[in-house]
């Protein structure tokens, strides 16, 4: 340590010591005195100042070695990947990730409409067949029943400049899979029943080895649902464990973890982790708990909204809008849009014969084209700045406008059931989405892509045969 002495006053003497007229033992004169005082208080200040700077400087040492013992490590960067699609994104097909199971590379169909990932035995050969706990799952779009068993694996996500996110979830391993379009899932149990029709056709042996889909929606399970992977807990974007091999610490509580649990979605792509870079811009709708919020504060309802229709009569005339509330699901799954409005209303529709040639039913419902219709998050008054995101567009219009579904199927109102929309994922030409399981909230940001319709067109894998393609829902017929 480097000091200063304060300076002192200049002490002269008359003479010099060597030539001193006083003896060594003859009293000291009074001037030298002081001086001599003068320096020795100089020193003993300056020890007692050396003391007490080597035990700050010892303390502030101490205290920081303590800190630095219990502060918990700061991650070196943002605790998110991105993700691109692989193909594109397109209209006409489930949008695909690259991922990695048991040291088995997919592309992974990702679907908002579900939850739970689904895969062929005979895809992970490496699972032996007794291993996992006995399990069935249903969907009522596709009519396709699958049993197998639930097996925890780690699932790797692959993104953009070699990053990867790892999860571990239950995962479905399919051992049989039947097409059943007469399966009631509120009656009938871990299997596909006969026929009621005695004449009708038996159920429909599927390729196990073609079964492939990961669901990643939230809000999908109903109370008293006892699928494992139907729960948050099954979703594989909400239990991410690691970012470029670096452990997330999970906790109970998710609001404590260092890594943002949520995603965005759009025509890009996925973000894994939700940071203040990727949620920029975003406008945010408050959810309302989910079924098991209570066990489980990842679970979230769907999104509120309200949608209003209108359409022109004979005189072409635009009749009255009526609007209706209720919860909205922006469904990555299909490309068309479902639609249900309340007990006291109709939405125009028409009646053709089925195009789908492996649907169950002979003639469908399409809700008639020139139909306007118009869906705000989360409601659709006035004139609309209580509207975080507007959807609007007229049934029919999917050649002109990408955001458009390509057609739009109505549900049949219920009594005691609210209204619903089903977007399909044209939506994300329009608005990019976000949702965050911590807080609870939905996002929409207005995209930045402007694009044609033969870019949304583009590169296609829904025919691929290795992949399976459809989202649940209560539509028995299609």
């Amino acid at each position: 340590m480097d000091t200063k002495q304060t300076p002192h006053a200049p002490v002269h003497f008359p003479h010099s010591r060597r030539h001193s007229d006083h003896h060594p033992r003859d009293p000291i004169p009074t001037s030298r005195v002081h001086v001599r005082r003068a320096r020795l208080a100089a020193f003993a200040f300056l020890v007692v100042l050396c003391i007490l700077l080597n035990s700050l400087t010892r303390t502030t040492q101490t205290r920081m070695a303590q800190a630095t013992q219990t502060q918990t490590p700061r991650p070196t960067g943002p605790l998110s990947i991105s993700i691109p699609w692989t193909p594109p994104f397109a209209s006409t097909s489930v949008p695909q990730i690259h991922a990695s199971i048991s040291g088995h590379h997919f592309e992974l169909p990702v679907d908002t409409g579900s939850t739970g990932l689904l895969i062929g035995a005979p895809l992970l050969p490496s699972i032996a067949p007794p291993e996992g706990t006995p399990s069935f799952q249903y969907f009522s779009s596709s009519n396709n029943f699958y049993s197998g068993r639930l097996v925890n694996l780690a699932v790797t996500f692959h993104g953009a400049h070699g990053s990867t996110a790892t999860a571990n979830v239950p995962v479905l391993v399919v051992d049989k899979s039947v097409k059943c379009p007469w399966y009631d899932p509120e009656r009938d149990g871990a299997a596909c029943p006969p026929n009621p029709d005695p004449h009708g056709p038996e159920p429909e042996l599927r390729d196990t080895g073609k079964i492939m889909y990961m669901g990643v929606g939230f809000g999908r399970n109903v109370l008293g649902d006892k699928r494992v992977n139907g729960a948050p807990s099954g979703n594989p974007f909400l239990n991410i464990e690691s970012i470029n091999n670096q452990p997330i610490h999970a906790t109970k509580d998710p609001r404590t973890c260092k890594f943002r649990i949520g995603y965005t979605l759009s025509t890009l792509g996925v973000d894994l982790g939700l940071t203040d870079s990727n949620t920029q811009g975003f406008k945010w709708v408050d959810l309302d708990p989910g079924t098991t919020h209570s066990s489980d504060m990842r679970d979230w309802a769907m999104v509120d909204m309200c949608f209003s229709f209108s359409f022109l009569d004979i005189h072409d005339q635009d009749q009255d809008q009526s609007v209706n509330c209720g919860k909205a699901l922006i469904d990555t799954g299909i490309e068309h849009m479902y639609i249900r409005t309340g007990t006291n209303l109709s939405i125009p529709s028409i009646t053709i014969p089925n195009p789908n040639p492996d649907g169950y039913a002979k003639e469908v419902q399409r809700v008639k084209p020139g139909t306007k219709i118009a869906v705000g998050f989360p409601t659709l008054v006035g004139d609309r700045e209580n509207s975080v995101a507007v959807h609007e567009f007229v049934v029919g219009d999917g050649e002109k406008r990408v955001e458009a579904p390509s057609y739009v199927v109505p549900e049949k109102p219920r009594v005691g059931v609210a209204p619903y929309v089903n977007t399909g994922r044209n939506f994300l030409w329009r608005y990019e989405v976000a949702f965050d399981a911590v807080e609870g909230r939905f996002g929409f940001r207005e995209t930045n892509k402007k694009t044609t319709l033969s870019q949304s067109l583009g590169s296609s894998l829904s025919n691929a045969p290795n992949h399976e393609h459809h989202s649940p829902s209560s539509h028995p017929n299609l």
